[in-house]
């Protein structure tokens, strides 16, 4: 009878031994599949974030290339406008001497009215190459310059009241 309940209390501590080396294989194994599905997403998350760095690498080069390109326009654009500006300057300059150089009344005229409208032409590139945005120019301050400068340029003693309303 002793020796009955003693293999019976083996039996118990061998099933309950049983059950925990069941419970202790099935966390073992369960926290490998955890490690294993880890290990693997970690990975795929390095590659992915490669693959970022490298298309942040293009971008940014992208736009320092972009941006050179943008400044070298710029500068281009503004050497541009200087150059007709100092083209517009000159060609006034020299119908100016022609004027001056004529005895006759008629040919200084014309060439009073060629360089007006040289002068003209050269504020209206420089009101459109001094608007900030290029794209909008008021009108109403354009027309006041223009007729000042011909103003100044045809009234010698003569005064002339301007008002512009646009």
């Amino acid at each position: 009878e002793v020796q009955a309940e003693k293999t019976k209390a083996a039996q118990q501590r061998a099933n309950i031994n049983l059950n925990r080396y069941l419970i202790s294989t099935t966390i073992a194994f369960s926290l490998l599949l955890i490690a294993i599905v880890s290990f693997w997403v970690n990975m795929k998350f390095k590659r992915k974030n490669k693959l970022l760095n490298e298309q942040r690498l293009q971008i940014s080069k992208a736009n320092d290339e972009l941006e050179d390109s943008l400044n070298q326009q710029k500068t281009l654009f503004k050497e541009l406008n200087h150059r007709v500006k100092n083209n517009l300057t000159v060609l006034s300059g020299l119908v100016y001497l022609q004027e001056v150089s004529e005895v006759n009344q008629e040919s200084k005229n014309s060439f009073l009215t060629l360089r007006n409208r040289i002068q003209s032409m050269a504020l209206a590139h420089q009101t459109m190459y001094s608007s900030e945005t290029n794209e909008k120019i008021k009108f109403q301050t354009y027309l006041k310059d223009l007729f000042l400068e011909l103003n100044n340029a045809l009234s010698k003693d003569q005064n002339i009241l301007l008002n512009i309303e646009c």
